[in-house]
């Protein structure tokens, strides 16, 4: 299970706020799964309330058959989860379908998770050229190529993939404030942070966010455990004797999580991507 769910990119894909909207409806969620280590294993639908994540159905895997059914007062985001790896579904009115193999993890048949699978392929493909750019420079070093010039092609491109990745997601956010996917990609984008932080990132979707976006229990939580580590950080705020700042509640969606726009966001971004030229010391 973590291996499938662990590898599994998490982000969504732009759609006009008009068609995605919900209001509280039931949903019904049906998966099916091929791996034989799933069967008898316990899955648990998790979702984020409280200023954590809680447990709000669980189920058995049954010979390769599992669901969730339930209600929502509004689409929302939620994690089936084995309590080691995450796979984040829309909850939202209608038949949600997922599909765990071992070649393909999917989550589809309602509007707002069609959208999300998609812009998951997209962004996979965005990752994996980005993996294959430390391929290319050990092929370089391995053909002797010029180090200095072709690092530099490398990081040219590096920094390219890196800029689609964090327009593709600020704009699915921008796009979507007036519905759940909003709210649910910032929430997936940040979740794994140990410590908020009032990102070049963060800022910029803010400053552009409606109140719905702003008010939205994970967004409102994060914001304002950011903004008190900012204040400790600069001296404005001093911590209390009893302990630390308490972190954004974390799900771990992927062990070697791809950059997230926040670091996109940085300067000298390519650099994490690609080696740097090696210096010639002689003189």
């Amino acid at each position: 299970m973590s291996k499938i769910l662990s590898s599994f990119k998490v982000i969504c894909a732009a759609l006009p706020a008009a068609a995605l909207f919900s209001c509280g409806a039931s949903y019904n969620i049906k998966g099916t799964s091929d791996v034989a280590l799933l069967d008898g294993q316990t899955l648990y639908l998790k979702a984020y309330a409280d200023d954590d994540f809680k447990n709000i159905d669980s189920c058995d895997v049954v010979h390769g058959q599992f669901s969730f059914s339930g209600s929502s007062d509004s689409a929302r985001l939620a994690f089936v989860s084995d309590m080691k790896s995450f796979l984040p579904v829309i909850l939202e009115q209608g038949e949600i379908k997922i599909k765990l193999n071992a070649a393909e993890q999917k989550v589809y048949g309602t509007q707002m998770n069609d959208r999300l699978t998609d812009f998951l392929k997209q962004l996979s493909q965005i990752d994996s050229e980005l993996a294959d750019l430390s391929h290319k420079d050990s092929q370089a070093i391995m053909n002797g190529e010029n180090l200095d010039s072709a690092r530099y092609e490398l990081n040219l491109e590096a920094d390219r993939l890196m800029m689609q990745r964090d327009t593709l997601t600020t704009r699915f956010i921008c796009t979507n404030f007036d519905n759940a996917l909003a709210a649910a990609v910032f929430q997936i984008m940040t979740v794994t942070h140990q410590i908020p932080q009032l990102s070049p990132w963060v800022e910029d979707i803010m400053s552009k966010a409606n109140e719905s976006f702003k008010n939205d229990p994970y967004v409102k939580y994060y914001i304002s455990q950011a903004k008190y580590v900012e204040g400790v950080m600069n001296g404005t705020v001093e911590l209390p004797n009893s302990g630390q700042a308490q972190p954004a509640p974390t799900a771990p969606v992927a062990t070697e999580p791809s950059p997230t726009p926040n670091e996109l966001a940085a300067p000298a971004s390519s650099e994490a991507a690609v080696a740097e030229p090696e210096q010639n010391t002689e003189k």
